[in-house]
């Protein structure tokens, strides 16, 4: 049995094991001094609710389809079986290590590790800036060693042979444009006319057609950049 004084009285709850007594005692500890109301069900809910709520529906229009697809799969195939029927008032690093470490064990690979790591920080961090919990525990569990792999530039005689042979593709002026000034297909094909600044030399990315929640395309705004591009001859002309 667990009792914290509040303001408006003690509160008492039950846990089943000393851990999860002290993560229970932690939380209404911290929702106390954080002011959070000691009859509020927002940390007393499971943890499937908010993975659910962040993961499946508030990032599935904001992201990319493949991106919204790596962490939704995550999500549901480790961190809700995992994690989900616990409350949110009991997640601990502890917990988090744990769980990584079965995952681990179960052959899951380090990149997937990381994804689930994110996923978790990322769902927190949201929970934190909505005030429905007064801390993160998942900055003081341990982060998966993953690094990306490290993408290897084209040669340049690479190069000459992708724009060769774009010169009989009847696409060979898109993957020619994606070649020299690095664009994402995604991004190429939300290119129109009106984006196109002949004068100053520059392709605005206004926007990317994209897949979100994998129900059919549309345009979506993607980070903002600008591309520089040289006047060809052909420009000139045009």
């Amino acid at each position: 049995m667990i009792q914290v004084s509040f303001p408006t009285g003690r509160v008492t709850r039950y846990a089943k094991s000393e851990i999860e007594a002290e993560s229970i005692r932690r939380g209404l500890i911290m929702m106390r001094d954080t002011g959070l109301s000691s009859n509020s069900d927002r940390m007393e809910a499971a943890l499937e609710k908010w993975l659910e709520a962040r993961w499946v529906d508030v990032l599935r229009d904001e992201l990319t389809e493949g991106t919204w697809q790596r962490y939704e799969q995550g999500t549901r195939l480790y961190l809700i079986p995992g994690l989900g029927k616990h409350r949110v008032i009991e997640i601990t690093p502890r917990q988090v290590d744990t769980f990584l470490g079965r995952r681990a064990l179960d052959g899951v690979g380090i990149r997937q590790q990381y994804k689930c790591y994110q996923a978790l920080l990322n769902c927190f961090n949201w929970l934190m800036q909505g005030r429905e919990v007064p801390d993160n525990p998942i900055w003081d569990a341990q982060k998966p060693r993953y690094r990306s792999p490290k993408k290897r530039p084209m040669t340049p005689a690479e190069v000459r042979k992708v724009l060769q042979a774009a010169e009989s593709d009847r696409l060979g002026a898109l993957w020619t444009l994606m070649l020299v000034h690095g664009l994402r297909i995604s991004e190429a094909l939300g290119l129109s006319w009106e984006y196109v600044d002949w004068h100053d030399n520059l392709i605005s990315i206004e926007y990317q057609l994209s897949r979100p929640g994998g129900s059919g395309c549309s345009l979506g705004r993607p980070q903002n950049r600008r591309v520089e591009a040289e006047n060809s001859d052909e420009q000139d002309g045009a």
